[in-house]
């Protein structure tokens, strides 16, 4: 027997058996069935049925479908995603200020010329007003006085080296008016050139006695004083001090005398 023929009883045989199956479940409907519905109807419609089923069958036989023609296969190709490479992250520059590089000539200045230097460099933006007003041998002193007082700490930034100079400058303005107005009396020529050193206010002297004076009880004095100056001249306002008063007595006692 061909497989034809094997495939066509197979569906025979479905088809007896479905025939029958329809039959006993019509049998079985029937007394439900409305009383005007015929034995025709009936038979139509499980015909109708039996048929559905034929083609059901025949639909899912893969024995009857012709081959479906394979179709081709497409290539796709393969598109690999670009690869994205990872920026290593940047390394960050130490920037150092120039401020903070100009500190440190000053905060490691081991004589008195290196922190003269180190003061006149531009980034640290000191006012230097004062102290370039000052002579040669009063900025070589300020900058002796910053060297004896720096500790390292204490020229942490600009503001503190510009706090300490200041400070430094003041006190050197007040040594140099006190030097140059000793050199005054001990450089006087005359009873009159002394008079007006001794009476510099930045020479500092006790002038109580002195302003009760007549003109010429103080010029008096002032000749008095320039006969007892030392051969190397007087050192401190001290010393000055006392030689004045000395006069200043000698000229009272003299005018109650008189």
């Amino acid at each position: 027997m061909s497989k034809k023929e094997s495939s066509s009883t197979k569906k025979l045989n479905k088809r007896i058996a479905r025939a029958l199956t329809l039959t006993i479940a019509a049998a079985a409907v029937v007394p439900l069935l409305p009383s005007n519905l015929t034995t025709a109807e009936v038979s139509r419609d499980v015909k109708a049925a039996d048929e559905i089923e034929v083609q059901s069958v025949d639909a899912a036989d893969p024995i009857n479908q012709e081959p479906e023609e394979k179709q081709p296969e497409v290539q796709v190709p393969i598109v690999e995603a670009p690869t994205e490479e990872k920026e290593e992250p940047a390394k960050s520059e130490v920037v150092v200020q120039p401020e903070v590089a100009a500190l440190n000539p000053a905060q490691t200045a081991k004589s008195v010329a290196e922190l003269q230097t180190a003061l006149t460099a531009v980034e640290l933006a000191l006012n230097l007003t004062g102290y370039q007003s000052l002579s040669p041998e009063d900025q070589a002193e300020v900058a002796a006085v910053l060297l004896n007082s720096n500790s390292g700490e204490a020229f942490g930034d600009s503001g503190a080296i510009q706090q300490a100079l200041n400070k430094a400058v003041a006190a050197q303005r007040d040594i140099a008016a006190l030097r140059d107005a000793i050199t005054a009396v001990n450089s006087a020529q005359s009873a009159e050139q002394l008079k007006r050193a001794l009476e510099v206010p930045y020479l500092g002297l006790v002038l109580l006695n002195y302003r009760n004076l007549s003109e010429e009880g103080k010029l008096a004095t002032a000749a008095a004083v320039l006969q007892a100056v030392p051969a190397g001249g007087f050192v401190s306002r001290t010393d000055i001090q006392k030689s004045f008063n000395t006069a200043i007595a000698a000229v009272l006692e003299a005018g109650t005398q008189e």
